[in-house]
């Protein structure tokens, strides 16, 4: 036998075996429909009680039992019903799930209806839950900006404790980093999978409470409001343009079909943003560095601590330092040590003076995110401040990897200032002499 016959011989077994087994299950099938027709009509039983289960049938297919003998014959075209009755309710079952999604139940009469459900927003929650905490725990104030806002005006705020502006000693100041992070916050993703204590301010705040501190925590993330924006203004924005009217009527038609298309994918991607908003920028305070120097102007310059102290991660050490190029004199007068925490500042790029660069390598010291134990100094190719390790690689953890030692390094600040002799801590004994470029 060659072997094309074989496999047709073994094709045309294989295929009258599936048949087989479509037919026993067909019939297991009916004789299953029987027994629970005759058990529903015959004379109910207790309540919980079981209904009657069908003998079970061998499988005739199989090599112990193939006799087919005491089986009733299925009926003609058993197999192809029960595969159109699988399919038919599959399709009823389906199309079910879709009334259900697209059914909302109508208001009663002279209600109005209900409004979307919102979408769950774990920013929000977030930062609401570490708001609490500030004003709960930690006992801080929530302070409105601009300190003169009218009441219809778009409001930021910041955070302080009670005895911040009249505490006569010392004054610790918070700047978290750049992105969605807001007041008392270092690092969302440290909040979400590690704890509250690495991944907020909490920590500082207490500790800073606990030495006497009077303390500042800025929101230089808070920068504008988003208002739903009105007919006149998106009818506006498509008039603006001097063009002929034809090549705008052209213009403004594909702007519409533009806007039709992606409005749509909007909706079908967040179905609760239906409509446009703009963004109104809160006064004074539109970015980071604004409201640095707004709330430098107005509160920090204004109190009554001879000695402050600045804890600045990632973009707040560029805020830091934009603020002192804007207040030079102010900041040297008032400003006792500050810690940097994995900060992006550049003093090359926003320009900063010699006298600036000068005041930063004996004031400042950078926590950096290295695989070098805590506090090892790090070399930098910038004539700024002394670089030493967080003792960490992971750049939103160096703020809490740092804590003790930054605490240190502000106690150690305060008595080389009075002793009028330069603290020794955290500094490169061999540092190098930057030439002026």
């Amino acid at each position: 036998m060659t072997s094309n016959s074989r496999y047709s011989v073994a094709l045309r077994l294989w295929r009258a075996r599936i048949r087989a087994n479509a037919q026993a299950l067909c019939t297991d099938l009916a004789l299953c429909r029987n027994s629970l027709l005759q058990a529903a009509d015959s004379t109910p039983s207790a309540p919980g009680a079981a209904l009657p289960t069908p003998a079970r049938r061998p499988n005739p297919t199989r090599r112990c039992c193939r006799s087919t003998s005491g089986f009733p014959a299925a009926p003609p075209g058993a197999d192809v019903t029960a595969r159109r009755c699988r399919k038919r309710s599959g399709r009823e079952e389906k199309g079910g799930r879709r009334a259900r999604r697209r059914y909302r139940a109508p208001p009663a009469d002279g209600a109005a209806p209900a409004p979307p459900r919102p979408a769950s927003n774990g920013r929000q929650i977030i930062t609401k839950h570490v708001y609490g905490l500030l004003e709960k725990e930690c006992h801080l104030k929530k302070i409105t900006l601009p300190v003169d806002a009218a009441e219809n005006e778009p409001k930021s705020f910041i955070f302080m404790s009670e005895d911040a502006l009249t505490n006569p000693d010392k004054l610790l100041v918070l700047i978290h980093g750049n992105g969605v992070v807001r007041a008392g916050q270092w690092a969302r993703r440290l909040i979400i999978n590690e704890d509250l204590d690495s991944g907020t301010q909490i920590p500082y705040i207490k500790k800073a409470i606990e030495e006497g501190y009077g303390v500042i925590v800025l929101n230089p993330n808070e920068n504008y409001i988003e208002v739903e924006k009105t007919k006149a203004q998106v009818q506006l924005s498509s008039d603006s343009s001097d063009e002929p009217a034809e090549k705008r009527e052209r213009k403004d038609k594909i702007q519409k079909e533009t806007k039709k298309r992606r409005d749509f994918y909007e909706k079908y991607r967040n179905p609760q943003k239906e409509k446009e908003t703009i963004q109104m920028y809160i006064r004074d305070n539109g970015s980071p560095e604004e409201h640095a120097i707004y709330v430098w102007d107005h509160f920090i310059s204004q109190s009554a601590a001879e000695n402050v102290f600045f804890v600045a991660h990632s973009y707040g050490g560029l805020a830091f330092v934009e603020l002192m190029i804007q207040r030079e004199a102010e900041v040297k007068n008032k400003v006792t040590a500050v810690a940097l925490t994995d900060s992006v500042h550049n003093v090359w790029h926003q320009e900063a003076g010699k006298t600036i660069r000068e005041w930063m390598r004996e004031n400042c010291c950078n926590w950096v995110s290295s695989s070098e134990p805590l506090d090892t100094s790090v070399e930098s190719m910038l004539p700024d401040c002394p670089r030493v390790s967080a003792g960490t690689e992971r750049h939103e953890l160096t703020s809490w990897k740092s804590f003790p030692s930054i605490f240190k390094f502000f106690s150690e600040a305060v008595e080389a200032k009075n002793s009028s002799v330069k603290p020794a801590p955290m500094r490169r004994s061999n540092r190098i002499k930057y030439e002026e470029l």
